[in-house]
């Protein structure tokens, strides 16, 4: 069974990684990306990704969460 992967930013560094899972084969229907900028939403579902515009809803159902956001976006 293929794991649910929830990218929290859907920036260059999400689609790198994301980019490379597609090109070897993930299937797209197991991948999230989790941005509020409707411009990395509308890049994700057309690769066949869903989007969410909100965090918490996003990762309801992911198996694995990756932080893909610039270090000074996250509050510690």
């Amino acid at each position: 069974m293929t794991q649910q992967l929830t990218f929290i930013g859907g920036g260059n560094i999400a689609l790198a990684i994301y980019g490379g899972l597609l090109d070897a084969g993930y299937p797209p229907q197991s991948i999230t990306v989790s941005d509020p900028s409707p411009e990395q939403g509308a890049l994700a579902t057309a690769m066949g990704l869903t989007w969410q515009a909100d965090n918490a809803s996003a990762i309801k159902t992911a198996d694995i969460v990756l932080v893909c956001v610039k270090p000074n976006w996250v509050e510690t």
